[in-house]
């Protein structure tokens, strides 16, 4: 049985209010459900790691961890920079996210 691994990005004040009351399927929120795949490429590449040493949280299994503010614009550098490492897709979705957060001055979510 594969796990459910979700990378959510509330689209505004009020999403971001329901994302922490632990609503699930927010209408108005990104929602991507991690692939095997895509998360063994984000892993490989080192991308969990470098996240959390710049941004003091633990993106790991079995956690859930925000990131917001200044560690956005911190996790987007890291994303362009591993742009050799992780597949296109992966790399420009995660990209996208981010930047959608940052955008619309909200939270990226990682909730494994």
């Amino acid at each position: 049985m594969n796990r459910q691994r979700y990378i959510t990005v509330p689209l505004d004040k009020e999403a971001m209010h329901l994302y922490d009351m632990g609503e699930e399927n927010i209408k108005d929120s990104l929602q991507w459900i991690l692939t095997e795949k895509e998360f063994g490429i984000l892993n490989d590449s080192s991308f969990f790691e470098k996240i959390n040493n710049i941004s003091d949280v633990l993106i790991d299994d079995y956690e859930s961890e925000i990131i917001q503010g200044e560690n956005l614009e911190r996790a987007y550098e890291v994303v362009c920079l591993l742009c050799d490492v992780i597949s296109n897709d992966t790399n420009e979705k995660l990209r996208v996210y981010i930047k959608t957060a940052i955008d619309r001055n909200t939270l990226i979510a990682f909730d494994f």
